[in-house]
């Protein structure tokens, strides 16, 4: 791709999407991800060039954003609805170990 060939939006994408990748993808990973995205802004404008973004993040980056302190504190406990049909004698047996 020649330069100036990249619309500002297709840009702005493409450095959106490598500046909100988290420190702990490595360079080598941010360079391949942008010259993907490079590549891929030849047949995508800014919106599909975000749908790839996502997914390359969504890659480097499965787990997703580590919880907050306050997610971390939360204690709260957790139950289970009661359940609207019988149980199977497996579940039963499963609730009482």
């Amino acid at each position: 791709m020649r330069r100036g060939e990249l619309a500002d939006s297709q840009m702005d994408t493409i450095v959106g999407v490598v500046t909100r990748l988290p420190a702990r993808v490595t360079i080598q990973d941010r360079e391949e991800a942008e010259a993907s995205l490079v590549e891929h802004a030849k047949r995508y404008a800014a919106p599909g060039l975000a749908k790839v973004g996502r997914r390359i993040h969504d890659h480097l980056d499965p787990d997703g954003p580590a919880p907050s302190e306050h997610e971390k504190r939360d204690t709260t406990p957790r139950t289970i609805p009661p359940h609207r049909h019988r149980r199977t004698p497996q579940l039963h047996r499963l609730l009482r170990q």
